[in-house]
């Protein structure tokens, strides 16, 4: 009976005391050992050096980018304390003649299959080179390069999010490519850095979109700005900054054409609506944006029945007051 009596229990857990929480805490032994290893694993070794374990020997987290086969990533084996601006000074240096492009290309783009930003940055780079010389062999693969811009944006490695701006800026710059949807993926990824933490980052994605503008085709520019993820975006700082790059998008048209040309009619209503929200936005520097623009505006005879024409009902109730003051105070300012 005894025997019977004892098959019947059921084993009970043994628990011991945890070195980890020094006795605040139970811990079961089984899971003990792991705890030990990952503990052990970040503690310094005996000799007072500190050993951090790496997935992969070329690359370290404090040390920024590194390749070791490739000896032009040295310019970018810096650390987090150094200025971003150091590191882009040389980064587009030109290199050697290149002979043979199709094959640095078609290595280029065997790269960029690779999830390792230190080799995906070499290789934009030469990709970047071989389009100023022979753009007819970029323009079938920049669908790939412009996804792989819109990833390495989303690296969580400021240096690696600079010079993917960067490069970005370049390549609206020299191939003016506006597909779609990889444009508008790598338009919204730029804009959303317009609110990064980093300071030289915020720079480099201002500049960026000012290329942007003054290079890429405006109706691709306009459509990206007042889309939900430009001039809808909640965050103040890409507003504030969308509302800048739309008095850009005024000027590179012409304010008579915007105003005028039959064709603009899309552009002209996407503008205009734009600039009515942003009259009423919370963000100050984003009111004061629209208002300069709108005042700008006011010089031309035929801006406000366009802009009746433009702007839905519903809207124009909210902005009426601002949109008349900034009427009377523009009628003023001419008397005077």
């Amino acid at each position: 009976m005894d025997k019977f009596k004892d098959s019947g229990k059921k084993e009970e857990k043994k628990y011991v005391l945890c070195p980890i929480c020094k006795g605040t805490g139970l811990c079961e032994q089984d899971d003990l050992a792991i705890r030990n290893d990952e503990i052990f694993n970040i503690l310094p070794s005996k000799n007072g050096i500190e050993e951090r374990p790496r997935d992969d020997a070329r690359y370290s987290w404090s040390d920024g980018i590194r390749e070791k086969e490739n000896p032009s990533s040295q310019n970018i084996q810096q650390g987090h304390s150094q200025d971003l601006a150091s590191i882009m000074e040389h980064f587009l240096d030109d290199p050697k003649d290149d002979q043979n492009p199709s094959e640095t290309l078609r290595t280029s783009i065997q790269k960029l299959k690779k999830n390792q930003p230190d080799q995906n940055l070499s290789a934009l780079k030469d990709v970047l080179f071989i389009s100023k010389n022979y753009p007819e062999l970029v323009e079938p693969v920049m669908s790939i390069v412009y996804r792989k811009l819109a990833s390495l944006l989303q690296n969580t490695r400021f240096q690696v999010v600079g010079l993917s701006a960067h490069l970005t800026a370049q390549f609206f710059k020299v191939t003016q490519y506006a597909q779609r949807p990889e444009f508008d993926e790598l338009a919204a990824a730029i804009l959303q850095k317009t609110a990064h933490m980093n300071k030289h980052v915020r720079e480099i994605s201002n500049k960026t979109l000012e290329t942007m503008v003054s290079y890429v085709p405006y109706a691709h520019c306009v459509r990206i700005l007042t889309s939900p993820r430009g001039a809808g975006h909640k965050n103040p700082e890409v507003r504030a900054a969308v509302s800048r790059l739309i008095e850009n998008v005024v000027r590179v048209i012409g304010e008579k054409t915007l105003l005028n040309a039959p064709q603009m009619k899309d552009t002209r209503c996407k503008i205009f609506t734009a600039l009515a929200k942003f009259l009423i936005d919370g963000n100050l520097e984003t009111r004061a944006n629209a208002r300069k623009q709108v005042k700008h505006l006011f010089k031309h005879s035929e801006f406000e029945n366009s802009f009746h024409q433009c702007i839905d009902l519903k809207l124009y109730e909210k902005v009426q007051k601002d949109f008349i003051a900034l009427k009377y105070d523009c009628m003023e300012k001419n008397n005077l």
